[in-house]
């Protein structure tokens, strides 16, 4: 693998590198989106949920509220105050007949004296326009002890309370004159079941869809019972997804006595989170582009600057290698590292070209002097063949000289000249 790498061409290994740096910034951007941006639209669903649920919350306690405002007008009212201490049947008759609650928008008007006993109650059904028994509404109102000690006290008081049928908006005034005076003459009850006609009477108002869950039901729904794990009176609301396109935000509601009653529940689409994951995938596809095209535009600069002059210089040297031409010399261009590279690459043809030349003008300097001692040793052989043969020569003549002396018998000065003279 070492020796693979090696072999690579700096073209591969640059695009190999500019790849690397484009899966790298991609996956920066991608962790980015997922990890970072979807976090921060996560908060802002969560945020929009909360509210979304403070006003469901909000428009209940209006309907309380506004249930309140009713009871005030019936419970300072001289007429009222009156029935309350005579328990007169014509009032009865003329001011609390059926068709006052259908008007009020209430399911139910009791009258407590002071004892907490009711001496008035009826009950209708909204709905269906009919009355109904009361005994169950009336059963839970005197349990709740404190509605009634509050209200001969002088106070008013408002809230819920859970029933069988479902949640009931109780409201509790004491019964005064029209100037608001005492003594308090027994305490007058409202009550408005939220039913699915008030509830969608809320979701028209807030534009929210609404539901009310009894908080120890035993079947509830899977998100229901997940947020009741998490809700506490330190944890107020909770919000979860129900689906991809939808999230669910949960808050608990309190009876009169402070004790979990019912758990509000909201269901509103998660436009939020859909545009962030919308926002993500465009802003993933545009920096993804954007990485691409950063990497094609860097590989063509390389390319063109770099890279090309590169293998050009390549091209070159391998050329003048395979001519064997170091009189050549390669393309420098601008000076920068290639440039200075080419320059270098120059200078040493140009040192090895004068090399070069010194070494031809030497080996002719030694053929020269190789041609002159040729001659010369051709003249000293030439000289050395000459002596031998006068040698030769002076050996013949002395033979003769000595034959000569026997033939004649007489050793003289012929003798002693040809030792010491020359012929």
């Amino acid at each position: 693998m070492p020796t693979d790498r090696k072999n690579l061409s700096i073209r591969t290994k640059i695009i190999l590198i500019v790849l690397i740096g484009i899966i790298g910034v991609g996956a920066a951007i991608y962790a980015v989106s997922t990890r970072v941006l979807i976090q921060s639209y996560l908060a802002i669903e969560h945020d929009d949920v909360v509210q979304n649920i403070k006003r469901a919350n909000d428009a209940i306690t209006n309907r309380i509220t506004e249930l309140d405002v009713k009871l005030r007008d019936w419970s300072s009212w001289d007429q009222s105050y009156a029935y309350a201490k005579s328990h007169d049947p014509q009032f009865e008759e003329l001011e609390l007949h059926d068709l006052v609650l259908f008007n009020l928008e209430i399911n139910a008007i009791i009258y407590f004296d002071l004892n907490g006993k009711p001496f008035f109650e009826k009950v209708v059904d909204l709905e269906r326009k009919e009355r109904i028994p009361g005994e169950t509404i009336t059963s839970a109102i005197i349990t709740q002890t404190d509605i009634i000690a509050r209200a001969n006290a002088g106070s008013s008081t408002a809230g819920i309370i859970s029933l069988p049928e479902g949640s009931l908006l109780v409201v509790a005034q004491p019964i005064l004159t029209s100037f608001n005076e005492g003594p308090v003459a027994g305490t007058m009850v409202f009550a408005r079941f939220l039913d699915t006609q008030a509830i969608e009477h809320l979701r028209q108002l807030t534009h929210i869809s609404i539901k009310i869950f009894p908080y120890n039901a035993p079947a509830l729904p899977e998100d229901v019972v997940a947020a009741r794990e998490a809700l506490s009176r330190e944890n107020i609301y909770a919000v979860q997804p129900i689906s991809n396109g939808s999230v669910g935000g949960y808050t608990v509601l309190y009876d009169l006595n402070n004790r979990p009653a019912f758990i509000l529940s909201i269901d509103t689409p998660r436009n939020v989170y859909n545009q962030g994951q919308a926002t993500i995938r465009t802003f993933v596809a545009i920096g993804g582009f954007a990485t691409v095209a950063i990497g094609a535009i860097l590989l063509f600069l390389l390319e063109y600057f770099v890279t090309s002059r590169f293998a050009r210089l390549s091209k070159e040297v391998a050329a003048i290698g395979v001519a064997h031409d170091i009189a050549a010399r390669v393309t420098e261009g601008a000076k920068d590292e290639v440039g200075q590279l080419a320059d270098t690459i120059n200078t040493m043809l140009t040192e090895l070209s004068i090399a070069q030349k010194k070494e031809w003008e030497s080996h002719e300097a030694e053929q020269a002097a190789g041609e002159k001692l040729k001659e010369r040793m051709k003249e000293i052989e030439r000289l050395n063949g000459f002596m031998i043969n006068r040698e030769l020569k002076m050996a013949e003549l002395k033979e003769e000289n000595v034959k000569l002396r026997k033939r004649l018998g007489e050793p003289g000065p012929i003798a002693a000249r040809d030792e010491k003279t020359p012929i």
